[in-house]
C-alpha cells in the first residue's frame, strides 16, 4: 500500500542532475523491502520510535516523497507539515484535504510516475520557492493540527455524540 515500488520508479524518472545531487532517507517498517536504483545514495534508518529523531528528520528534509497507493488522513504528512516540509503525494484517499497544490505540497494524479517526478523537480527548482512552500505546509498545519484545534473538535463530536444518545 506505501507504494515503494512507485517511489522507486519516481527516483529513476527524475533529471539526472537532480538525482545524483540528492539522498534519500527512508524510514518505517517496510524501509527495507525494495531496493533502491543504481546510482541513487539511500539512507535507511528503519523503525524510528524516538519522536525528537522524526522531527529532526523532517526539518533536515527537503521534501516529503509519498506514493502510497492508499491512504486515510496520514499522520506523516501531518507530521512533516507541522515542520514546515513540503510533501508531494499522490491524490488518494484523504491527502487531498492535507495538501493544498502549489501551496504547501503537491498533489499529483495517482500513480502517475512522470507528473510526481515533475513536482518533485517544481518544487526543488527553486530554494526560494521551497521556502514559501514549507511557510505554506507550516501555517496549514498550525491551522489544521495545532492541539487545541483537535482538542475543540474531539470535545465538539463527544458532546455531539453525548447529546444524541440522551435524545433517543
Amino acid at each position: 500500500n506505501k507504494g515503494a515500488d512507485l517511489f522507486w520508479q519516481v527516483m529513476q524518472s527524475l533529471d539526472v542532475d537532480l538525482s545524483s545531487r540528492r539522498t534519500v532517507v527512508v524510514f518505517g517498517e517496510e524501509s527495507d523491502r525494495f531496493s533502491a536504483p543504481l546510482g541513487l545514495e539511500v539512507i535507511n534508518l528503519g523503525v524510528i520510535i524516538d519522536e525528537k529523531r522524526i522531527v529532526d528528520l523532517y526539518r533536515a528534509a527537503d521534501v516529503l516523497v509519498m506514493t502510497s497507493r492508499q491512504e486515510n488522513l496520514p499522520n506523516m504528512i501531518a507530521e512533516a507539515m507541522s515542520c514546515g516540509l513540503p510533501c508531494v503525494a499522490f491524490a488518494v484517499g484523504g491527502i487531498p484535504e492535507q495538501v493544498c497544490h502549489r501551496k504547501s505540497g503537491c498533489l499529483v494524479e495517482p500513480f502517475d510516475v512522470l507528473a510526481m517526478s515533475a513536482e518533485l523537480d517544481w518544487v526543488l527548482s527553486s530554494e526560494a520557492q521551497r521556502k514559501n512552500i514549507s511557510a505554506w505546509a507550516r501555517a496549514d498545519a498550525e491551522r489544521l493540527y495545532s492541539l487545541d484545534k483537535i482538542s475543540r473538535r474531539h470535545i465538539a463530536l463527544y458532546e455531539k455524540v453525548v447529546s444524541a444518545d440522551r435524545s433517543s
